[in-house]
């Protein structure tokens, strides 16, 4: 998983949570010294509950759910939406 080797090659992560414009949670993943790492989660126009986020578990963040469900950082909750070309994974933040 392409997620995976990345945090082997440049260490650990924590997360960092924010929010877009539209009132949904940003997910970002940066270093110890805080230096931006990935961006996990994508924005919808669709209104999400307030620990729900979409992350796109594919291309450059292939393997990023698993790891952020290792982490404890969110649960999957097996729903998926499409926005655009991507399809996100429908997650609970902890």
């Amino acid at each position: 998983m392409l997620f995976y080797s990345l945090v082997r090659k440049y260490g650990p992560v924590k997360p960092q949570v924010s929010d877009y414009p539209t009132g949904n949670k940003r997910l970002n993943l940066v270093t110890d010294i805080g230096v931006p790492f990935a961006t996990a989660t994508m924005d919808t126009s669709i209104k999400l509950k307030h620990n729900e986020v979409l992350i796109k578990d594919s291309d450059e963040n292939q393997g990023i759910v698993d790891y952020l469900v290792s982490q404890g950082i969110v649960s999957p909750t097996g729903e998926t939406v499409i926005q655009g070309a991507c399809t996100a994974k429908l997650c609970i933040l902890h």
